[in-house]
């Protein structure tokens, strides 16, 4: 499809199988189809891909789904599509990651510029400090966050430097780990730990 393969088997199969590698094709065909309307702007294939997903049986492609829909801040269905593939008892490392992303989506609900001037005019407040570093990894400003949360963990361990830690190691499951942002932070972080 547009010149890519989009899936295959390499070994003799029974029919039975066949047929049911088939039907998963004609499903991630339609997907496909879907998703390229919906990424040229098409509403309708936006709201379609809403809905798709709750008629498939294919964990792959209801992932696929949820990573479109992602893209385009449709959260609630991102968390639906989350709560069942979590229902299997398992995430596969994708999922996990699109999980994590949706998990910084809460945080950008807050601006960070109200908070950087209360910050700034009580720098001893490991609280307001703290709750800027959030609202700064709901604004994609990563690096300014975590210098904030290595300051806390240097200076409060145990209360907000834990807060800031979990907060470091959530937005390292939502990035791609060949970020090169991750493995800077995730270096400096180790460090101040042991």
């Amino acid at each position: 499809m547009d010149g890519q393969i989009v899936d295959r088997f390499e070994r003799a199969m029974p029919e039975p199988a066949i047929l049911e590698w088939l039907d998963g094709l004609t499903q991630k065909i339609e997907i496909q189809q879907v998703v390229s309307a919906a990424d040229a702007g098409d509403q309708e294939a936006l709201a379609r891909l809403a809905g798709l997903w709750k008629t498939l049986d294919q964990d792959e492609a209801i992932l696929q789904i949820g990573l479109t829909l992602m893209k385009y801040e449709c959260f609630d269905e991102v968390s639906q599509i989350l709560v069942q593939l979590e229902s299997r008892g398992f995430l596969e490392p994708e999922a996990e990651q699109l999980k994590a992303a949706l998990a910084l989506k809460i945080h950008g609900e807050v601006d960070p510029e109200g908070l950087r001037v209360s910050a700034e005019a009580n720098p001893e407040d490991l609280e307001i400090q703290l709750s800027l570093a959030r609202a700064l990894v709901g604004s994609a400003s990563y690096e300014e966050a975590f210098d904030i949360c290595l300051h806390l963990i240097e200076v409060d361990r145990m209360k907000t430097g834990e807060s800031a830690r979990e907060l470091m190691i959530e937005v390292f499951k939502a990035l791609p780990p060949d970020e090169g942002i991750v493995a800077d932070y995730r270096r400096r972080l180790s460090m101040l730990l042991f």
